[in-house]
């Protein structure tokens, strides 16, 4: 199915029940743009699409093409940790940041510096968007939930999708029992 999305929407679209649960996907300029693990029983979904272009996607009927809703988190963003690291970032690329790695990014508070390497690359854009968002809030927090939530909270502000920031973590993150506690907060504070 194609589409075109003139302004930032939210688009409701349905589902054959014979055909869940699978991993519905939206491509855009032939790149993933979102997508959504879908389970048994979950024949509709809405979803945020914030920049304006031409989408495919591998199924589903859409329904309705709307303004965008944003509905906001009912979360404040705990007290900063740092004080007087608040200062412009440069992005660099580092080509030891791969998958192998371990993380598609790393931050420098003391820099001014954000890394970003070809695993970043290979990410969608809006889980891009969110692991920058998580490494500049390094600049203000040292705990890695803080700036998962101080993430999440301007991701979708943003407009973007709720259950993208929880993929950012869960398809991104390796499975150790920290990362694990961080996703099980990131999903509580998402709900």
């Amino acid at each position: 199915m194609n589409f075109e999305i003139k302004k930032p929407s939210t688009v409701t679209v349905v589902f054959e029940p014979q055909k869940l649960p699978f991993t519905f996907k939206v491509h855009k300029d032939g790149q993933l743009y979102f997508f959504r693990k879908l389970s048994k029983g979950q024949e509709k979904i809405n979803f945020n699409l914030k920049h304006s272009g031409s989408y495919q996607s591998n199924e589903g009927t859409i329904v309705s093409i709307d303004k965008m809703t944003i509905k906001p988190l009912g979360f404040s963003v705990p007290l900063p940790q740092r004080i007087g690291r608040e200062k412009p970032i440069t992005i660099q690329y580092n080509p030891i940041l791969t998958k192998e790695f371990g993380t598609p990014a790393r931050h420098f508070t003391g820099k001014g510096l954000i890394e970003v390497g070809d695993f970043f690359k290979s990410l969608p854009f809006p889980i891009r968007y969110f692991v920058l968002l998580h490494e500049y809030a390094h600049f203000f927090y040292k705990d890695e939930s803080y700036c998962d939530l101080w993430a999440a909270k301007r991701f979708v502000e943003n407009g973007y999708n709720r259950s993208t920031a929880l993929y950012a973590l869960t398809d991104v993150l390796k499975n150790t029992d920290e990362n694990i506690k961080r996703i099980l907060t990131l999903n509580r504070n998402l709900l």
